[in-house]
């Protein structure tokens, strides 16, 4: 963990007009973190606006249902009236785009609360916390120091942020930690049925297609050890579909038993951008820097201007090295092995165990043993007990699922239209007619700004005077 939780929570508690800004193509966490903060921060008298480099995706379009929206060229004229301007689930130049300048323009005012490891000169006041699930746990820990309150949306959307980062509470990064939190938005009354349903269970057909294009791609190197799919541009022309449909594309390769790595490039215009996913301790990240990329050990990105013929080799190259100097084949899995004879002894926690086991760590053997004596489950014994017990029992495995936490640079797009909208029009700080969490909406919501209601970038910008509330009357309009 690096910076300072307390110095975020005293910066924003001494705000008056709050910035949010998250990385391009955001996904779960990026913009159910923001929705989150917003929410409590208007329900705490703040004036707070989300800024987006353009429309969300339509799966989380309901996130953001009647919210006023501002886009990338507003940054200038927000960022003046703003005395704080929060980065969320990020701290890297590449995954802020044309966002970035301008962010370092105004260097002062930022404050970055993120969890990735890869970490640019971005803001004054940091919070990065790699050991966290998800940003939107962040939101909800700073929500509780800062005495803010939760309404509806604000527990649906952080919600969103938690179970989406860790894969629906099945991936390495899912820890008692998030759980508590989970149980406690539950409680709260969301509905992790309906929810996965919202965002998993309405792909368009078009998705499906792009989906047989990336498995037909399908190809496995490193005797199966690893899989490389691409998609190129003639594949969404072809399909009808979108560049966002192809988020979690990649974890289709990870079903494989004999796949540790894998690799997926995506044509997007002039540039190609690639996500790594790996399982073990098969450090991605490390190969994704290399290319000026970043991200999570086990869920990583970058964009090159490299064409995908050009750069596939050179990653194939670079992330076969990595597979042969970090572990031996994916044997740590849950599944039972047909030869219970390792090579050596496994590690007990792949996330930080070292390549060769610690000395102190049980013998193969031994866990043998131990699985034919009967002994009472180890849920059910006290330490005390266990203590009493000779020798004792083997420690549970970790699971070697692959985190597949998306990292945000590989899901950029610069190149949408952008229009802007005024900070006079941000709703009044009070919270909106709270949305029913366990009843989202059926239909994606669309975020397409009106057009007789936005300002472009050389529009005039009305100053905004926080001292003044009837400048912000105005309820904003409806965009669903």
């Amino acid at each position: 963990m690096t910076g300072d939780k307390d110095k975020v929570v005293a910066r924003l508690k001494a705000a008056s007009g709050i910035l949010c800004v998250t990385h391009v193509n955001p996904d779960g966490d990026g913009l159910g973190s923001v929705v989150g903060i917003l929410e409590a921060a208007r329900g705490a008298g703040k004036l707070a606006l989300p800024l987006l480099h353009a429309d969300a995706p339509d799966r989380y379009g309901f996130l953001l249902a009647g919210e006023q929206l501002a886009y990338g060229p507003a940054l200038t004229s927000l960022a003046r009236q703003a005395d704080t301007i929060l980065v969320l689930d990020t701290c890297s130049d590449a995954q802020l785009g044309q966002l970035a300048a301008g962010l370092r323009q105004h260097h002062d005012k930022v404050v970055v609360v993120d969890h990735h490891a890869t970490a640019d000169d971005i803001g004054t006041t940091r919070w990065i916390d790699t050991s966290a699930a998800a940003v939107g746990l962040m939101v909800l820990e700073l929500i509780d120091a800062l005495d803010w309150p939760l309404n509806d949306r604000a527990v649906l959307a952080l919600a969103v942020a938690i179970t989406t980062d860790t894969g629906w509470m099945r991936f390495s990064n899912t820890d008692g930690r998030c759980l508590r939190a989970m149980a406690r938005l539950v409680e709260a009354g969301v509905r992790p049925d309906e929810l996965y349903r919202r965002i998993y269970q309405t792909d368009r057909p078009q998705r499906l297609a792009l989906l047989q294009r990336v498995l037909d791609s399908l190809d496995l190197k490193a005797d199966g050890r690893l899989a490389v799919m691409h998609l190129r541009a003639e594949d969404f022309q072809q399909t009808g579909a979108k560049q966002e449909d192809t988020e979690n594309l990649i974890n289709e390769a990870m079903r494989l038993e004999s796949v540790d790595a894998a690799v997926i490039l995506v044509e997007n215009g002039e540039q190609t951008r690639v996500s790594l996913r790996s399982r073990s301790e098969v450090d991605v990240a490390e190969v994704a820097r290399r290319f000026g990329g970043g991200g999570h050990t086990r869920a990583a990105g970058l964009k090159s201007d490299e064409p995908i013929d050009q750069l596939k080799p050179k990653l194939v190259e670079a992330v076969v090295s990595r597979l042969a100097r970090d572990t031996s084949p994916a044997e740590a899995s849950l599944a039972p092995r047909p030869t219970p004879e390792p090579p050596g002894p496994e590690p007990q926690h792949p996330q930080t165990a070292a390549p060769d086991s610690a000395p102190t760590e049980p013998s193969p053997p031994e866990p043998e043993t131990q699985i034919e004596t009967p002994t009472p489950p180890a849920e059910e014994s006290s330490p005390r007990e266990t203590a009493d017990q000779s020798p004792p029992p083997p420690a549970p495995e970790a699971s070697a699922e692959p985190e597949h936490t998306s990292y945000k640079e590989d899901l950029c797009d610069d190149d949408e239209q952008c229009v802007a909208t005024d900070w006079d029009d941000a709703p009044q700080p009070a919270p909106p007619q709270p949305q029913t969490p366990n009843e989202p909406p059926t239909e994606p919501a669309s975020n397409d700004p009106p057009d007789d209601d936005m300002l472009g970038p050389d529009d005039d910008w009305a100053p905004l005077n926080f001292d003044r509330p009837e400048d912000h009357e105005d309820t904003p309009p409806d965009h669903a």
